[in-house]
Protein backbone atom coordinates (compact mmCIF):
# COMPACT_ATOMS: atom_id res chain seq x y z
CA UNK A 1 0.00 0.00 0.00
CA UNK A 2 1.46 3.29 -1.09
CA UNK A 3 0.80 6.49 0.85
CA UNK A 4 0.52 9.64 -1.19
CA UNK A 5 -1.01 12.99 -0.41
CA UNK A 6 -2.76 14.94 -3.11
CA UNK A 7 -3.17 18.64 -3.58
CA UNK A 8 -6.70 18.62 -2.15
CA UNK A 9 -5.59 16.84 1.02
CA UNK A 10 -2.67 19.22 1.35
CA UNK A 11 -4.90 22.28 1.14
CA UNK A 12 -7.75 20.87 3.20
CA UNK A 13 -5.85 19.21 6.05
CA UNK A 14 -2.18 20.02 6.29
CA UNK A 15 -2.19 23.73 5.51
CA UNK A 16 -4.80 24.74 8.15
CA UNK A 17 -2.99 22.69 10.79
CA UNK A 18 0.33 24.34 9.95
CA UNK A 19 -1.35 27.75 10.02
CA UNK A 20 -2.86 26.93 13.41
CA UNK A 21 0.56 25.93 14.73
CA UNK A 22 2.15 29.18 13.54
CA UNK A 23 -0.87 31.12 14.85
CA UNK A 24 -0.34 29.67 18.33
CA UNK A 25 3.41 30.38 18.20
CA UNK A 26 2.85 34.00 17.16
CA UNK A 27 0.23 34.42 19.86
CA UNK A 28 2.59 33.22 22.61
CA UNK A 29 5.49 35.28 21.23
CA UNK A 30 3.38 38.45 21.25
CA UNK A 31 3.68 39.18 17.54
CA UNK A 32 0.25 40.63 17.04
CA UNK A 33 0.55 41.77 13.43
CA UNK A 34 1.76 38.31 12.42
CA UNK A 35 -1.10 36.87 14.43
CA UNK A 36 -3.55 39.04 12.48
CA UNK A 37 -2.19 37.85 9.13
CA UNK A 38 -2.33 34.23 10.24
CA UNK A 39 -5.85 34.75 11.61
CA UNK A 40 -7.00 36.02 8.23
CA UNK A 41 -5.39 33.04 6.53
CA UNK A 42 -7.02 30.67 9.04
CA UNK A 43 -10.41 32.13 8.24
CA UNK A 44 -9.84 31.88 4.50
CA UNK A 45 -8.48 28.33 4.49
CA UNK A 46 -11.07 27.01 6.97
CA UNK A 47 -14.03 28.54 5.20
CA UNK A 48 -14.72 25.28 3.26
CA UNK A 49 -14.88 23.41 6.57
CA UNK A 50 -17.42 25.87 7.91
CA UNK A 51 -19.51 25.67 4.75
CA UNK A 52 -19.17 21.86 4.81
CA UNK A 53 -20.28 21.77 8.46
CA UNK A 54 -23.35 23.85 7.71
CA UNK A 55 -24.16 21.83 4.59
CA UNK A 56 -23.93 18.53 6.49
CA UNK A 57 -26.26 19.88 9.16
CA UNK A 58 -28.73 21.02 6.48
CA UNK A 59 -28.59 17.68 4.65
CA UNK A 60 -26.64 18.73 1.56
CA UNK A 61 -23.31 17.30 0.46
CA UNK A 62 -20.59 19.84 -0.28
CA UNK A 63 -16.82 19.49 -0.58
CA UNK A 64 -17.12 15.71 -0.22
CA UNK A 65 -18.32 15.83 3.39
CA UNK A 66 -21.28 13.49 3.83
CA UNK A 67 -21.38 13.25 7.62
CA UNK A 68 -19.99 15.03 10.64
CA UNK A 69 -16.36 14.16 11.33
CA UNK A 70 -13.48 15.29 13.48
CA UNK A 71 -11.98 17.21 10.57
CA UNK A 72 -15.13 19.31 10.28
CA UNK A 73 -15.04 20.13 14.00
CA UNK A 74 -11.32 20.92 13.83
CA UNK A 75 -11.90 23.16 10.81
CA UNK A 76 -14.71 24.94 12.59
CA UNK A 77 -12.55 25.46 15.68
CA UNK A 78 -9.72 26.86 13.51
CA UNK A 79 -12.23 29.17 11.81
CA UNK A 80 -13.50 30.44 15.17
CA UNK A 81 -9.93 30.95 16.44
CA UNK A 82 -9.15 32.96 13.31
CA UNK A 83 -12.18 35.18 13.83
CA UNK A 84 -11.27 35.65 17.50
CA UNK A 85 -7.70 36.54 16.49
CA UNK A 86 -8.99 39.24 14.14
CA UNK A 87 -11.35 40.61 16.77
CA UNK A 88 -8.66 40.69 19.45
CA UNK A 89 -6.26 42.55 17.11
CA UNK A 90 -8.91 45.14 16.34
CA UNK A 91 -9.60 45.58 20.06
CA UNK A 92 -5.87 46.23 20.67
CA UNK A 93 -5.90 49.16 18.25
Amino acid sequence: MRFSIGVQELLFVLLPLVLLLFWLISLFMGRYRTNLILSILLVLFDLPYTIGFISVLSGKRMFGFTSLSYSLFLGLICFILGVLGIISYVNRL
